[in-house]
Parts: structure tokens; C-alpha cells; sequence
């Protein structure tokens, strides 16, 4: 039996996003497919739409179905969507969805990054009169840690395609694929980051009513970023051991 894995990347990043797991997956399958969306190799993303990237996101499952018995399929963010529409259309075995951006614009996030940051106060007070606070002040650090490396991506990848246009063509690809939606039998797993810049809870809350199989998994401290976070070791773990 060949099995296959199909790998769908994020708005204005590329297919860099799966680096950290592309050598685990490739002793769990005959063939990774990985490869930059429509207009994702080069500068302003030209050409990149909504209709050029669901049809390439097809055309590379369509593929795939003819040489393999078995396929599985990751999406991170906007690949995420794009996997849920195949999901609900094609022959997946597995989906996994990493952020995914079903829903997006997480109006929460400012509320509890300030919470956040009060927690964190909080307990350096407390430690200066002997109280141990030492795991909240170290989680409080390692969110800092994790913004840092944020800003770093949103500068390479994200700035400089970012426009009305491109913002347009991704709304356009998520109505598509949530007008389009439909009973998904795939087994499926989520993975979410408890500071999430842009994904929140209620995605994964929405993708409820049409995962029949579906588990989450949320991490603390992790952001949008996912496999470039400082926890991608356990998120691969955890992605390996459903996948296997």
C-alpha cells in the first residue's frame, strides 16, 4: 500500500513552513508533496488568486489519488482551509490542520495578552516577598521569545506581500472553501496556540460541526507561527504519533 502526504503552507509564507517535519515524514511516506502555492515564489505574490490557488491545491490532490493508495494532508493557516476543502471533496485518510484559518481575525488576542501581562506582574510581586512564581515568569519570557520570532517572519514573509489585493484573493479563498464545506469523514486533528494572533478558538469550533473524527490539541505559549515556534519539537510529536 503507497501512501502519499500532501503539505498546503500559509498566506504570503511558503512551503518552508514544513522544513522542521519534512524529515519525519519522510520515513512515514512514500512520497511528500510540498510545494509554494500560486505566486508564493516570488515578490508581491503575483499571481496568486483565489481561483489559481484552489485549482492548483485540486490538480496536486487529483494527482496524488491516481499513484496512491493512501493520502494524508497537512495544512498550516490558509493551507488549512485549503485542506478542509479537499477534505470534504477528495480522498483523504488523515488531515491535519495547524492554525487553520477557517475562521481569522482573533478580536480576543489584545484582551488576553493583557491578562497575560497582568498575571505576569503579578507574580513578580509576589516572588519579591518570597512567593514562588518561578513558572509563571518563566512562561510569561518564553511568550516573549515567541513574539520575537513572530516579527522576525512577519517581516520576511509577511510584510513585504501584503495589499489590498492579496488580502482580497485570501478572503476570497477562505468564502470559497467554507461556502463549499461539507461532512468531513477524515480523521482529524487540530492544533491550535493558546496566543494566536490571528486564528481563534471558534475556528476550531466551526470545523466541530463538520469533523465527524476530530481531536484538538492546544498549546500553551504557542503563536500563529506553529512549526517555527519554540515548541515545534512537541507539536511534530504530536503530529507524528496521529499520523502514525
Amino acid at each position: 500500500m503507497k501512501k502519499a502526504i500532501l503539505l498546503l503552507h500559509g498566506f504570503a509564507t511558503d512551503k518552508t513552513d514544513f522544513n522542521p517535519i519534512i524529515p519525519f515524514l519522510k520515513k512515514l511516506y512514500d512520497h511528500v508533496e510540498n510545494n509554494n502555492l500560486p505566486g508564493h515564489s516570488v515578490l508581491h505574490l503575483k499571481g496568486f488568486t483565489a481561483k489559481k490557488t484552489i485549482s492548483d491545491v485540486e490538480k496536486q490532490m487529483i494527482k496524488l489519488e491516481k499513484k496512491y493508495d493512501v493520502i494524508d494532508v497537512i495544512g498550516f493557516s490558509m493551507g488549512g482551509v485549503l485542506a478542509t476543502h479537499l477534505a470534504s471533496h477528495y480522498r483523504v485518510n488523515k488531515l491535519v490542520l495547524l492554525a487553520p484559518a477557517n475562521l481569522y481575525i482573533n478580536a480576543n488576542y489584545p484582551i488576553s495578552r493583557f491578562k497575560k501581562f497582568m498575571e505576569y506582574l503579578k507574580a513578580k510581586i509576589l516572588e519579591e516577598k518570597e512567593v514562588d512564581y518561578k513558572l509563571e515568569i518563566a512562561e510569561f519570557n518564553q511568550r516573549v521569545l515567541e513574539d520575537k520570532d513572530v516579527v522576525k517572519i512577519v517581516r520576511k514573509f509577511i510584510l513585504p506581500n501584503y495589499n489590498l489585493r492579496t488580502i482580497r484573493e485570501f478572503r476570497d479563498i477562505v468564502k470559497y472553501c467554507r461556502d463549499n464545506i461539507k461532512s468531513i469523514d477524515a480523521k482529524t486533528l487540530v492544533i491550535m496556540g493558546d496566543i494566536d494572533q490571528l486564528v481563534p478558538e471558534s475556528s476550531d469550533e466551526y470545523l466541530s460541526k463538520y469533523c465527524k473524527n476530530k481531536t484538538t490539541v492546544t498549546f500553551k505559549n504557542v503563536s500563529h507561527m506553529m512549526l517555527r515556534s519554540k515548541r515545534k519539537k512537541e507539536i511534530i510529536r504530536e503530529i507524528l504519533d496521529f499520523l502514525s
